[in-house]
């Protein structure tokens, strides 16, 4: 059975051969096949969760994947991509508590955030995020980490990143281009590192704090 890819695969290699490392990783270790929609992987994991591992693939999402269980992990490598067939809206919508996705490459066409959560304790760590409309909006989580995530091509709406109310976040080493960080008022307890975000990084004095970043960043 031959599995039909867009175009963008073949732009960036995605559905390359197995390399001999993923071969034998394979063993133990399978990835997903990527015949199969991401939402359908994550909606056969057990109830307490569960890791959904990608290969050198092109995986789909057809419309917006909801991730309402806790403790679900989504895993790539350098050469992982995920898209929406429907070309539009927000790739993943997380409301369960400790989410993590890293090591992928996600290409939505539209102007909404490519990933929206509000469970707790969320990570996104080496991410790279491709003609999306913003990266990650956070609202009314707490303990958020965003870490050595970059963007290519971004057309953001508002911001780039965007905390609502949320606490203990840490948004660090991160390489934003296209559009700004932002925290509202009720964010407190967060803290901005090492980022490099030319467009600039704002968020309420007080408890939040920032260190180590290129680009203005604006105290209110």
């Amino acid at each position: 059975m031959n599995f039909s890819t867009i175009g963008i695969s073949s732009v960036y290699g995605i559905n390359d051969a197995y390399t001999q490392d993923e071969i034998l990783r394979q063993i133990e270790d399978p990835v997903l096949d990527p015949r199969i929609p991401i939402e359908q992987a994550v909606s056969n994991l057990p109830l307490d969760g569960g890791v959904v591992r990608l290969g050198s693939h092109t995986y789909y999402c057809n419309g917006t994947v909801p991730i309402a269980r806790n403790n679900v992990s989504i895993l790539g490598n350098s050469r992982t991509l995920i898209t929406n067939t429907l070309s539009t809206g927000t790739l993943l919508n997380v409301t369960g508590d400790d989410f993590t996705i890293s090591n992928v490459r996600l290409f939505d066409a539209s102007t909404a955030y490519a990933i929206k959560i509000s469970g707790e304790r969320a990570k996104v760590t080496d991410v790279v995020f491709e003609n999306v409309g913003g990266l990650v909006e956070v609202d009314g989580s707490d303990y958020f980490l965003m870490k050595c995530c970059r963007t290519v091509t971004a057309n953001p709406a508002t911001y780039l990143v965007e905390l609502k109310a949320s606490s203990f976040a840490i948004i660090m080493g991160n390489i934003t281009i296209g559009g700004s960080i932002y925290a509202d008022d009720p964010t407190s307890r967060s803290t901005f590192v090492g980022n490099v975000c030319p467009s600039g990084i704002s968020y309420k004095g007080g408890t939040n704090s920032n260190a180590g970043n290129v680009g203005t960043v604006t105290v209110r």
